[in-house]
């Protein structure tokens, strides 16, 4: 299911609004990742959307889900960093920084 984004209906982030919107806004993106588990794009996109509204542990566990699939990707392992930073633990921050 390449095109995931045709068939889920996506609810506008909003960084302002409380975390648990985030269970909310992820649930059809959840819905297309249980019929699709290992689409990175799909992966990243929820990783995004925690990271977002400050759910760094739920962030950091697709963004890991999504490195597992490709691992050299750039813009991800620093969006990971950045997760582990915020939450407490720099010195893994500092390794997906190297």
């Amino acid at each position: 299911m390449r095109n995931w984004c045709s068939k889920v209906k996506l609810q506008p982030a909003n960084a302002a609004a409380p975390a648990g919107d985030a269970d909310l806004q992820a649930a059809p993106l959840k819905a297309a990742l249980a019929m699709d588990p290992k689409n990175f794009e799909l992966l990243v996109h929820l990783g995004n959307l925690y990271y977002d509204k400050q759910v760094f542990a739920t962030a950091i566990n697709y963004y890991q889900r999504a490195l597992e699939l490709r691992p050299n990707e750039v813009n991800v392992r620093t969006d990971l960093g950045t997760a582990y930073w915020y939450s407490g633990l720099p010195q893994k921050a500092i390794e997906e920084y190297k």
